[in-house]
């Protein structure tokens, strides 16, 4: 039988040079792990947003004093999520801060990271189910702009479409 898992990363910002902060992954089972990234010296200030702080509410201050390292994060999704399905809602930006994460892992890792909407078509949902198990994700696992809480939130929606 395939694994999955559902994948959230909180990040320092939008564009070019912004680097993951918080990676979280729920698997189908519900269980989840999310982990604060210390941003290592490569990873410089200037792809920090202050916008994204607002959106997630992550300083920099506070993860270079709550943050486990790149490494010793990047070893453990590298480990956790080696044989897993993947699925996020935003591949394209996932996929590059989970490689930037991923450059630290030791040995050097890569994991595939797909479209939820991918997952969404598999099970044949409709427009109409999916906005029904949208609103019941809603309410049973809220998006909160945080790596465990948004995986979560993902893994509802799959639920409530009859994923097992």
């Amino acid at each position: 039988m395939t694994r999955l898992a559902f994948l959230d990363i909180e990040a320092s910002g939008f564009g070019p040079g912004s680097y993951p902060v918080e990676v979280g992954w729920t698997f189908a089972n519900g269980t989840g792990e999310a982990w604060l990234i210390c941003p290592p010296d490569e990873w410089t200030a200037a792809g920090w947003d202050a916008a994204a702080e607002a959106l997630h509410g992550l300083s920099h201050a506070w993860l270079e004093h709550e943050g486990w390292s790149a490494a010793y994060v990047a070893d453990r999704a590298a480990a956790q999520l080696a044989d897993v399905l993947l699925y996020t809602d935003a591949a394209v930006i996932d996929s590059q801060w989970l490689a930037r994460l991923l450059e630290w892992a030791s040995p050097p890792a890569s994991l595939n990271v797909r479209p939820f909407t991918d997952l969404l078509r598999l099970v044949g949902a409709d427009a109409t189910a999916v906005q029904a198990a949208i609103t019941a994700a809603s309410q049973m696992a809220p998006r909160q702009h945080r790596a465990l809480a948004d995986s979560r939130h993902l893994w509802a929606i799959w639920c409530h479409l009859g994923g097992e």
